[in-house]
């Protein structure tokens, strides 16, 4: 009986009625333990790597203390999904299709140009909750992909930061001549979180395009989070080992985004 197993028993004796469960998140897969309710509300999943303790009786007791956290964290009233609430409160999200076969299984998804990339849907449940668009619910409300997705991209205020900004904001004693000049773009969402879908934003990669005086640019996958934009000019060779270096030094496995550069061409994203 794994350490999971163990817990879930403690809990079960004690009169609650939870089990283990595996998530599929990007780039890998989390086990964790949930806590059944009688209503068709989320069940927050207490990861395994959240339960600290000596014992079972501990992780037992820090289960439940994290399972109550997250509960007040989510509210006590009672969201009641419709249409229009899932076209409102959508939002797009990407990850690499052959790192993530076992996530993309049951929802809707679309391939990102002539790439190896995947976009599919999220819907914000809370402040503290997302969860992915499955297919049963684009057949449960009647949803098709054009519409989600369109609503989607309009649900998300995308963002182009100048890395020359970030070096004079924190340049130090440097003075202007001194301080390098970059062309480099760094595109987001305004919550940096989960803001590597820019990608799908023609208009905001067209925007990139001309800040950089480039018919063509290098996209960098440096994060789940965002990507680089910089004139394609670099060896596609250096840039694919740069990005490698960063993956394996600074990124945790759910941070990673793919190991080689995109190229957009003023039409559409390829393979770097």
């Amino acid at each position: 009986m794994t350490k999971l197993e163990q817990v879930v028993e403690e809990l079960i004796s004690r009169g609650f009625a939870a089990e283990v469960t595996e998530v599929s998140k990007v780039n890998s897969v989390r086990k964790g333990i949930i806590f059944l309710r009688d209503t068709n509300d989320p069940c927050p999943v207490i990861y395994e790597d959240l339960l600290e303790g000596n014992n079972i009786k501990e992780l037992a007791d820090c289960a439940i203390r994290l399972n109550k956290e997250f509960l007040e964290r989510l509210g006590n009233e009672k969201l009641e999904l419709s249409r229009d609430y899932i076209l409102q409160n959508s939002f797009l999200d990407v990850c690499r299709s052959d790192w993530n076969s076992k996530l993309l299984e049951n929802v809707e998804f679309r391939q990102i140009g002539n790439t190896d990339l995947a976009v599919f849907i999220r819907l914000k449940y809370t402040d503290a909750m997302t969860c992915k668009v499955s297919k049963g619910m684009f057949e449960a409300f009647n949803l098709s992909w054009d519409e989600l997705y369109e609503a989607a991209l309009k649900n998300q205020e995308y963002t182009i930061t100048d890395m020359n900004y970030i070096l004079h904001k924190y340049r130090c004693d440097m003075t202007d001549e001194e301080m390098p000049q970059i062309k480099m773009l760094i595109l987001s969402n305004e919550s940096r979180c989960k803001g590597a879908s820019v990608i799908c934003n023609n208009y905001i990669l067209d925007e990139a395009s001309q800040m950089l005086g480039s018919d063509s640019m290098y996209i960098i996958p440096s994060s789940i989070h965002e990507v680089m934009c910089v004139p394609d000019g670099m060896r596609r060779e250096d840039v694919n080992s740069m990005i490698v270096d960063v993956n394996w030094a600074l990124l945790e496995e759910d941070e990673k985004l793919s190991d080689h550069c995109y190229i957009y061409d003023g039409k559409e994203i390829t393979n770097g």
